[in-house]
């Protein structure tokens, strides 16, 4: 489990991106985090892998745990050998000067147990796309396989959950929607635990147990996907439909400007 507790974080010492945040990740469930650009979810994902120091990034008050141990200022790389975290960042994580296979093997080389080979033969089996590009630089892949392959490396490295910013960026329909079949796949029978960044608000609540909203560096709402797909506003400002059969006048529709019921 990870938990997030009155989390504030600033950039350059000056600029204030997180104002007490606090969300909790059960263990083995789809958590997503909706919420328009700027809202602060890149920012929750840097502090939760340990990397937002590299964006000259600090965290001012608040906490993060994993299974009740405090990790608010430890390094990634003990986060993520310690804790099974895996951080798969919206420019995609592979290793563009290597082939396909090179990617996987790479991305496995701190293992030392025997079953490296099965775990290939499993994202070739999630990805069965990527089974056409064993040469070539990966480099030249399209940005669907790209996004394969940046999960398939995440895969490789063992881990207990999978933190993911914006999978679907830059990906056709039909592209999408395999995507989202495979992330579900994944959470059911790897058992992975996954906290998902996503501007495809319907196709990531439909998949997940659980989600919030932030706005402007505030978690704003929380709950269930039943009860997110249920709420009036969800589904007026991310899934874009509000109560059955009513019409709208969408000249004067300024979502960021009208009143929300859950900040008023």
């Amino acid at each position: 489990m990870i938990e997030v507790e009155g989390l504030r974080v600033v950039y350059h010492d000056v600029i204030s991106v997180l104002h007490g945040v606090s969300v909790k990740l059960e263990d083995g469930q789809i958590t997503t985090l909706l919420g328009a650009n700027g809202a602060g979810k890149t920012t929750l994902l840097r502090t939760l892998s340990g990397i937002l120091y590299i964006y000259d990034g600090d965290v001012l008050e608040g906490s993060v745990k994993i299974n009740g141990d405090d990790v608010t200022h430890s390094n990634p790389v003990v986060i993520t050998r310690k804790y099974g975290i895996v951080y798969i960042v919206e420019e995609r994580t592979i290793f563009p000067q290597l082939n396909m296979m090179e990617n996987l093997k790479c991305a496995a080389s701190s293992r030392r147990d025997k079953n490296v080979q099965r775990d290939i033969e499993r994202v070739l089996d999630l990805f069965p796309a990527l089974k056409s590009r064993m040469v070539g630089k990966s480099g030249y892949m399209s940005g669907g396989e790209q996004q394969m392959l940046s999960i398939g490396n995440a895969l490789m490295t063992k881990p207990k959950t999978l933190l993911l910013d914006e999978p679907s960026l830059g990906l056709g329909p039909i592209l999408v929607r395999e995507m989202f079949k495979v992330i579900k796949r994944i959470n059911e029978e790897d058992k992975i635990s996954m906290f998902l960044i996503e501007q495809n608000a319907a196709a990531a609540v439909k998949i997940s147990h659980s989600g919030y909203v932030m706005e402007n560096g505030r978690v704003v709402l929380e709950g269930t996907a039943k009860e997110l797909m249920s709420n009036e506003d969800i589904r007026e400002f991310y899934l874009g439909s509000g109560k059955a059969g009513e019409k709208k006048d969408y000249r004067q529709s300024k979502r960021y400007k009208r009143r929300k019921r859950w900040l008023g």
